[in-house]
């Protein structure tokens, strides 16, 4: 295999990755709203760890498809997570529903990632309280992989995803 190939092996594999997080979001609303919990920790652990590894098998080519639309990926992730705690009548919907409402249309209509991490914390928020009251192997899965993958990717952390968010939701004048 050239080099040529085995990047193009590994910019699809990183495609392959992003695109997979967008039916886990769809899967994870059926699977939250019937309570079952062990099963959604483990699906939203597998969406973090596609994030994780897309984002290194992406940096080790010359570019990717879909590398764009990562952050709306992880975005549908967090609203099939909101959904689901809305769907089964696990927080109240107005302001949930609202809340998500209001940053998916911004994060489409501008494209500003933090409104896709505020989606997200909408959804994950509750759902890891729902965990820790209703399935210790569920919050077991989620914190594990939280703890793990924030170990492991700390730099990013601190020098991408705080920045980003920091400076997506600064109020200009």
């Amino acid at each position: 295999m050239t080099s040529r190939s085995a990047a193009l092996t590994r910019a699809h594999l990183a495609d392959a990755l992003t695109a997979s997080r967008v039916p886990l979001g769809f899967v994870l609303v059926p699977v939250i709203a019937g309570d079952h919990w062990l099963g959604a920790g483990i699906l939203l652990s597998i969406a973090w760890w596609t994030d994780f590894f897309d984002g290194r098998v992406a940096k080790s080519t010359t570019g990717t498809r879909l590398g764009a639309w990562d952050g709306y990926a992880d975005a549908m992730v967090g609203a099939g997570v909101l959904v689901g705690v809305l769907a089964g009548g696990h927080v109240p919907v107005l302001p949930f529903a609202a809340a998500g409402l209001v940053f998916g249309v911004v994060l489409m209509a501008t494209g500003n990632f933090a409104y896709g991490m505020l989606l997200q914390a909408t959804g994950y928020g509750p759902l890891l309280f729902l965990f820790a009251a209703k399935s210790a192997p569920a919050l077991v899965v989620a914190v594990a992989t939280i703890v793990v993958i924030a170990i492991a990717d700390r730099g990013r952390f601190v020098g991408y995803v705080l920045p980003t968010f920091f400076e997506g939701v600064r109020l200009r004048r």
